[in-house]
């Protein structure tokens, strides 16, 4: 009868340590899910963070961009001058908010120190903190109506909670549409040619066709100075340092030789503003007196073989 007892006990006992074991392990089971979901939830809300962090940089580079390159206009038309070293201008603008040392008011608010902070706080509303480590601002252009302006960074987001932190370092860039700016060549070349002062033109697509049946478009294309895409013009950021060679992202505009004061060269601003020699240039029939075309020119334009005058 005892040993039947104890056999019960015993088996009583390990029924009770199987069933605490499997608690134990369904318990463990059930938190390493519950932890391995949470992680997994916070690398989604933390890759999501970071595409709308790199949005938000990009955002807000163009918007210091923007202020930049107006303030390198400003600083064109105060001086008369090109700028000398474009890249380092706008790289002490976005780190440090001067031109040529000058506080510069626009640029309040917009630098990259004021940008990391605005990203920091909205990081920490989201218990996350960052670092952006910046190696190595640029400015290029990659078509003739958009200025790029790149940042080399380092992204570092760690979550508060240690459950995930995201680490990489790339290229951020944002794109700045020259339209409505002045041209920088207008701004230091040409003058008025009735009271000698800076004839500036904004820099608008052509919305013109060009045809060898008709000057009207030519005629339109002048009066209104506007600008088409050419391989053989500055690009606007060459326009910036002063510059007339060309440029695979070129603009070019006809100059209203009627207005400006005169040369004996061709319209096209790059030419008609060049320190060259005149080039080999002709009048066009139907357009002023003061008009000229050079022959590269003729072709672009669709000048016809009859509207030529010698």
């Amino acid at each position: 009868m005892r040993l039947m007892k104890n056999k019960k006990g015993q088996l009583f006992t390990i029924s009770a340590i199987l069933i605490i074991t499997i608690f134990l392990l369904s318990y463990i089971i059930y938190n390493v899910e519950s932890d391995r979901k949470s992680i997994h939830n916070r690398v989604d809300s933390m890759n999501s963070f970071v595409i709308s962090l790199k949005e938000d940089l990009r955002r807000q580079m163009y918007i210091t961009g923007f202020r930049i390159i107006f303030l390198l206009e400003k600083k064109i038309v105060d001086t008369g001058e090109p700028i000398i070293n474009l890249n380092s201008s706008f790289e002490e603008g976005f780190y440090n908010g001067t031109i040529d040392s000058e506080y510069q008011e626009l640029l309040y608010g917009v630098t990259f120190k004021n940008i990391s902070d605005s990203l920091s706080d909205k990081a920490n509303r989201n218990n996350l903190n960052i670092s952006l480590i910046p190696y190595n601002l640029s400015i290029s252009q990659e078509d003739p109506w958009h200025v790029k302006m790149s940042l080399y960074v380092n992204i570092y987001v760690l979550d508060k909670n240690n459950l995930a932190s995201w680490n990489n370092t790339e290229t951020i860039s944002s794109y700045i549409d020259i339209t409505n700016f002045e041209d920088p060549l207008y701004i230091i070349y040409a003058k008025n040619k009735n009271n000698g002062e800076p004839y500036p033109n904004k820099i608008n697509k052509s919305e013109y066709i060009f045809s060898d049946t008709s000057i009207t478009n030519l005629s339109l294309e002048y009066q209104n100075s506007y600008y088409i895409a050419s391989s053989l013009g500055p690009s606007f950021l060459d326009r910036l340092e002063g510059k007339t060679s060309a440029n695979h992202n070129g603009i070019e505009s006809l100059v209203k030789c009627e207005d400006i004061m005169f040369r004996d060269r061709s319209a096209v601003d790059y030419i008609y503003f060049s320190s060259e020699s005149p080039d080999s240039s002709h009048h066009i029939s139907g357009m002023p007196g003061c008009f000229k075309l050079d022959i590269a020119h003729y072709n672009i334009y669709n000048i016809s073989g009859g509207w030529i005058i010698a």
